[in-house]
């Protein structure tokens, strides 16, 4: 909705208030950005303690530059060392033009942004991961895996290297693994 930047900041928050069931994937929050760039709401998310990182600001501007969804990397809040992705749309008048930025962020793993990847099963054991564009993991299934950087890994540097392929490998414990990964278009991460 346009006007959500039209109107004072309380109706912005009731807007926004009225808009959570459609907005509940970003459970850390989202931030309203006007055409400047300058945050001009924060909507709090579900897990209370998280304020948008900088990097907000860098994601309105992309969307600014690309009237076009933008997805970050994986982004790291230095106050309680959680990990989170940011997603920017454009805000558009009647005609098209760029009225500002909705940015929403979500925490690295949750529920409700991981369940169609927690369901792709290969085979009785097998299973998908997600990382973004610089090997960090948002998501996977053992949970102390995300955030951590598998860009040094060498399966990892075959999947950049040859990217939407497949691979027969041994893991560091002896087994045989088959590999497969594809680029999620428009976002810079790669399902594996």
């Amino acid at each position: 909705n346009p006007d959500i930047l039209d109107v004072s900041a309380t109706q912005r928050e009731a807007v926004l208030r009225h808009a959570s069931s459609a907005l509940e994937v970003f459970n850390a929050g989202v931030s309203v950005f006007d055409r400047e760039g300058v945050e001009q709401s924060f909507f709090a998310g579900g897990s209370g303690d998280f304020a948008m990182p900088d990097s907000s600001g860098d994601v309105a501007r992309r969307v600014q530059d690309t009237l076009a969804p933008v997805f970050s990397e994986l982004v790291q809040d230095a106050s309680n060392g959680r990990n989170y992705i940011l997603i920017g749309v454009p805000v558009l008048g009647d005609r098209g033009d760029y009225r500002g930025a909705l940015v929403g962020a979500m925490e690295a793993g949750a529920a409700t942004f991981s369940q169609p990847i927690q369901r792709l099963r290969v085979g009785s054991d097998g299973f998908a991961y997600l990382t973004d564009g610089h090997g960090r993991v948002i998501f996977h299934p053992d949970s102390a895996q995300v955030g951590a950087d598998y860009s040094e890994e060498s399966f990892y540097r075959h999947v950049m290297t040859d990217r939407n392929t497949g691979v027969l490998w041994t893991s560091p414990e002896g087994r045989r693994l088959i590999e497969a990964d594809a680029s999620v278009a428009a976002t810079g991460w790669v399902l594996i």
